[in-house]
């Protein structure tokens, strides 16, 4: 664990202009704590310079900017989504969701396989240092990867949107519409408005809820923990991510202070355990059988 390196990962997703490979990379030096996150981002580096001699000699439109049209957003993201897969070989692995080398940036670096999220990010990384729009879009269901769009003049544009996990392939809004219905089992319905750019946060959250997963999937407590605590750094962080931290230290033997950990949350919000545990709803009555069963075995 390194308080730097959380502390600057809490700094930088809370910037509108974060870079998400470095974020990213932030995370996997939990795994490895020997990492050189500057070596590794020459690695992004690296790739954006082959993209930008090889195939992206000037982007269509203003760089990071505003008001390309569909078709010149759309011959970007072909250009962008061609290099990384056909001359590089990014693609989504089958096996994403219970092998956590999927979600850690510097494995998919090493073997260019990994989940949507972590492939977006790589996506998002590239383009933006070859000077395109494109940005994470965080639909309901899968991470899907906008180049392009905006409101130019107060017209809105609608940005290409790319699958990184399927060999880069575009969307259009049907396409997108299916991936949603499948992930939300019908009950969201696909709109314009969730192709809009999505926070930095919602990015690394998705790729530490992939770890979490991952990691649970193999019985690997210890490495859920971490994932676990990280998501406690971001903003927007609930009572779940306090609970899950809570019974991870529980099945790692750290009873103390899975106690204290959901005590101090639960007086935080309630007065203290058994008002908690009463009149708290379900989630912190939860908790309070979780601190105090981690109690009981301290004796």
């Amino acid at each position: 664990m390194s308080e730097a390196s959380r502390d600057r990962l809490a700094t930088i997703v809370r910037d509108p202009a974060c870079d998400l490979a470095e974020a990213a990379l932030l995370c996997c030096v939990e795994a490895q704590p020997d990492l050189d996150v500057e070596a590794a981002l020459a690695r992004i580096d690296a790739l954006a310079d082959d993209l930008a001699a090889g195939l992206l000699p000037h982007s269509r439109y203003e760089p990071l900017g505003w008001g390309a049209t569909i078709e010149a957003a759309t011959a970007d993201a072909q250009a962008l989504s061609g290099y990384l897969t056909a001359d590089v070989g990014f693609t989504g692995d089958p096996a994403a969701a219970h092998d956590a080398r999927n979600a850690l940036l510097t494995s998919v670096l090493e073997r260019r396989r990994g989940t949507r999220t972590a492939l977006g990010t790589v996506y998002i990384a590239v383009g933006r240092r070859v000077g395109l729009r494109v940005f994470p879009v965080d639909t309901p269901g899968p991470l899907l990867v906008g180049v392009g769009g905006g409101a130019p003049q107060g017209r809105a544009t609608r940005p290409a949107v790319v699958d990184p996990f399927e060999d880069g392939v575009i969307l259009d809004d049907e396409m997108i519409a299916e991936r949603v219905e499948a992930a939300t089992d019908g009950h969201v319905e696909f709109a314009r408005a969730m192709l809009r750019p999505a926070p930095a946060t919602s990015v690394i959250r998705r790729l530490l809820n992939e770890l979490t997963h991952a990691y649970l999937h193999h019985g690997d407590a210890r490495g859920a923990l971490w994932t676990v605590e990280l998501r406690r750094r971001l903003p927007g962080s609930g009572p779940d991510d306090v609970l899950v931290t809570g019974q991870l230290l529980a099945q790692l033997g750290r009873y103390r202070q899975s106690a204290e950990s959901l005590e101090g949350y639960l007086t935080e919000v309630a007065g203290d355990v058994d008002t908690a545990a009463e009149a708290g709803g379900p989630e912190l009555a939860t908790m309070a059988a979780v601190a105090r069963a981690a109690r009981a075995k301290m004796n």
